[in-house]
């Protein structure tokens, strides 16, 4: 214990004249040091709750940094990735592909030529650097929101009646399509 916490003590404590702390200056002492712990208590949570509030924040922001890079072009700079190509690499050799061909395989110039079509160079850049999301297809988005519909309609207690239950699956499934294509 340090001496300041000595002091502390012995500054709520009334020392008896026989030589004993009365039962009142002992309850003082721990109320005292049950309020300073509940300080503490409170100032780690506050500082918790900060550094969650603070990690979320970021993590949006690294989010709203990132790409949407079209399946092909992100399928294009994994395979660069994998095959040993920088960010710097990605797009150096992506401008020099008629030369490259005598020291790469055909599947990584080919991967570079689907680089070197992909208009937006600015975005690209920022999707090597920040990371990527990749845009779905029309046909990806509706695939995924049927299966969706399908998987949640099948945990549905049926009607008993097959016609019924097939036209409920056929028109959440037309309601979904519909409001994807914007019919």
């Amino acid at each position: 214990m340090k001496q300041s916490e000595i002091d502390e003590i012995k500054n709520h404590c009334k020392y008896s004249p026989i030589g004993f702390y009365t039962p009142m200056s002992v309850l003082r002492v721990i109320n005292h040091f049950e309020q300073k712990l509940t300080e503490t208590n409170h100032s780690l949570t506050t500082g918790r709750d900060e550094k969650i509030l603070l990690q979320e924040k970021l993590n949006q922001l690294i989010a709203g940094n990132k790409a949407s890079l079209p399946p092909e072009v992100a399928q294009a700079i994994e395979r660069l990735k994998a095959a040993g190509f920088s960010n710097y690499g990605i797009i150096a050799c992506s401008d020099q592909t008629s030369v490259l061909g005598r020291d790469y395989s055909s599947e990584v110039i080919a991967d570079l030529m689907s680089i070197k079509k992909f208009p937006l160079t600015d975005l690209l850049i920022k999707g090597l650097v920040n990371g990527y999301t990749v845009v779905e297809t029309p046909q990806e988005r509706i695939k995924r929101g049927v299966q969706a519909i399908y998987e949640k309609w099948t945990t549905i207690p049926t009607s008993g009646d097959d016609q019924k239950d097939g036209e409920d699956l056929a028109e959440r499934i037309t309601k979904f399509v519909s409001s994807e294509l914007k019919l």
